[in-house]
């Protein structure tokens, strides 16, 4: 068995992050009720963009957080622009937030429905409904075609 380089250490590293964090995520969705094998592709995406993005941010660590770079252009003046990596910390990290956005873990997503004892109230039309878990589907069919016809 050799030695291992400086890079094998460094994927080791991130691989560990990476499998606690997915099993985080999954043990958030179990805790609120919220998963499903439905969501393990998006899952997967979340996963991809915080491998992508820790990568990223240690390369910008170990070069000591720049936030400018020089960049010289055709004529040979000089120029400073922002750091690539910095960018790419950035863009990785939006990522991130949109898929956990879309995993519903985020506080924009709890926002959204709140209950409240026995009550649904949508947070956007300050509407409250009684449980509509306990409705048939026939009181639901109905309710949707008098909405949308106007007679409520």
């Amino acid at each position: 068995m050799g030695r291992k380089t400086k890079k094998q250490i460094a994927t080791e590293e991130i691989e560990k992050k990476v499998i606690t964090e997915r099993s985080r995520v999954i043990e958030i969705l179990n805790q609120t009720d919220t998963y499903s094998i439905l969501l393990d592709p998006l899952i997967d995406s979340y996963i991809d963009a915080f491998r992508v993005y820790e990568i990223m941010y240690k390369r910008w660590c170990d070069k000591g957080f720049p936030e400018t770079d020089v960049y010289e252009n055709k004529n040979g003046a000089k120029n400073a622009v922002k750091h690539p990596l910095s960018v790419q910390v950035d863009i990785w990290s939006e990522k991130k937030l949109k898929a956990l956005e879309r995993l519903g873990m985020t506080n924009k997503s709890m926002a959204r429905r709140v209950i409240t004892g026995g009550t649904t109230v949508d947070t956007s039309t300050g509407h409250a409904e009684a449980d509509p878990g306990n409705k048939s589907a026939v009181v639901n069919f109905k309710d949707k075609w008098k909405k949308k016809r106007g007679n409520e």
